[in-house]
């Protein structure tokens, strides 16, 4: 049984808070960035209309040998991010399914969604505006609105965070997430992904093990 750690508490009246039942979003640096080639690649692809910006039309990406060295990093970075927020007790493996790039120039946008038939997500960035940001969000549960002076981790629905050229972002594939129209010069290119485990999930005692 995981102990709850306090995450803040009333001077006044010495209540204490716990944050429960935390959502993971992990991000990464790749130090190194991409090679020439790799940008070369990636910025010349073909695109299809997406909702509100565009998709690439290869939506098998890190399948490519031409991307053979992000593909190693961000299959670490997963792993790492998976190994750190689940700390599975069996061999579990996550494998990367479809990769395909997104593209939003001057007031392009790209619409609230999130990841059918996936476990983990990711977005690594490629291009972007110094003021480019990813939202996300949950459905509320609560019945009532009450209008806030302060928001903060206890009473957000949803959450931005900036986004940087060589940032990959990771969280689970449910998590609702947008990003607002480009106000930038540049035209903001990411790469996204979704994976699926193999390995033993469940217990043969509970009568839940799958393998896969």
């Amino acid at each position: 049984m995981q102990v709850a750690k306090l995450e803040k508490t009333n001077p006044k009246t010495q209540t204490q808070q716990f944050l429960l039942f935390p959502v993971a979003v992990g991000v990464t640096t790749n130090a190194k960035g991409l090679t020439l080639k790799e940008t070369d690649y990636l910025t010349n692809l073909e695109y299809d209309k997406n909702l509100g910006n565009k998709r690439s039309q290869d939506s098998y990406l890190l399948k490519n040998s031409k991307l053979t060295n992000l593909n190693k990093w961000i299959q670490t970075a997963l792993n790492d991010h998976f190994q750190t927020t689940f700390k599975p007790k069996h061999d579990i493996t996550l494998s990367i399914t479809q990769s395909w790039c997104n593209k939003s120039e001057q007031n392009e946008y790209h619409h609230k969604h999130h990841h059918p038939n996936s476990f983990l997500s990711g977005v690594y960035y490629i291009q972007t505006n110094e003021d480019d940001q990813i939202e996300f969000s949950v459905e509320s549960k609560n019945m009532f609105q009450i209008p806030t002076n302060e928001f903060d981790k206890f009473n957000s629905e949803s959450w931005w965070l900036p986004v940087r050229q060589n940032e990959l972002f990771l969280f689970p594939s449910w998590l609702q997430h947008r990003v607002p129209p480009v106000q930038g010069d540049k035209t903001r290119i990411s790469l996204s992904f979704n994976t699926f485990p193999s390995g033993i999930l469940g217990e043969e005692l509970h009568l839940t093990e799958l393998k896969l």
